[in-house]
């Protein structure tokens, strides 16, 4: 029998292990929107006064549009206490329609990993299912779905 101060850190690892594995689910990421469904207006209404902005992360790593003004450190810091308050990695802006992915969960790789999030979007996705769970249980390998949230709102899920 092994000694149990090996044992008890071999579980832990373990256990921290498999949370990082799995994306949250749908019901959970839902919840999250709806308690802070102001809060995440609001970011869309400050992307839509910075359309300089094309990726922005928690860390305030910026890309920006070429041409165009570069954001204050009053107004990247701002960015990044909305990101961290709603718990959102990065974001992806693109505009005319608008189309935002806030990623809120990675998973993989930190390139051409699985990502799961919210996603404002002026048009409506192509890729829409009533459930992301129940099209992620079809067997897909490969796939980028929508599910509506409320008017713009959609969760999305991308799996390479």
């Amino acid at each position: 029998m092994k000694p149990l101060y090996l044992v008890v850190p071999l579980v832990l690892l373990a256990l921290l292990a498999s949370n990082r594995l799995h994306h949250p689910n749908d019901q959970a990421m839902l919840t999250h929107h709806q308690r802070h469904s102001a809060q995440f207006d609001a970011l869309v209404r400050m992307l839509s006064a910075d359309p300089q902005i094309l990726s922005l992360t928690q860390e305030g790593q910026a890309t920006l549009r070429p041409g165009h003004p570069p954001l204050s450190a009053q107004r990247l810091a701002e960015y990044q206490r909305r990101m961290a308050q709603l718990a959102i990695h990065r974001l992806s802006a693109y505009h005319e329609p608008t189309s935002i992915d806030f990623e809120f969960s990675h998973r993989g790789r930190p390139r051409g990993g699985s990502v799961k999030g919210f996603a404002y979007r002026e048009e409506i996705p192509t890729a829409l299912v009533p459930q992301l769970e129940a099209h992620r249980a079809q067997g897909s390998n490969a796939f980028f779905a929508h599910q509506r949230i409320r008017g713009a709102w959609y969760l999305y899920h991308f799996e390479p």
